[in-house]
């Protein structure tokens, strides 16, 4: 298997990804092969993983990273 995917946050406005937001977003898709996707930034996770996942990747394979404030911190919490 791949190794994960990483999605760094971005604008969500309404509970919805902006534009760039679903940019990364849909390139994750394009790449998806079956590995896990994780998805971090605080009060943007939560949005991202439901556009995933209302596009058919598996809610399992959705890590959600909630606490990343900082490009910074969703590298590391990414990491760990």
């Amino acid at each position: 298997m791949s190794d994960p995917l990483l999605v760094l946050g971005s604008r969500v406005t309404h509970g919805y990804p902006g534009a760039m937001l679903r940019s990364r977003l849909d390139k994750a898709l394009a790449l998806y092969s079956g590995q896990r996707i994780i998805v971090s930034g605080r009060g943007e996770a939560g949005p991202m993983a439901t556009y995933l996942i209302e596009r058919g990747v598996p809610a399992e394979r959705v890590v959600v990273e909630l606490e990343a404030t900082s490009t910074n911190e969703n590298l590391e919490n990414a990491h760990r």
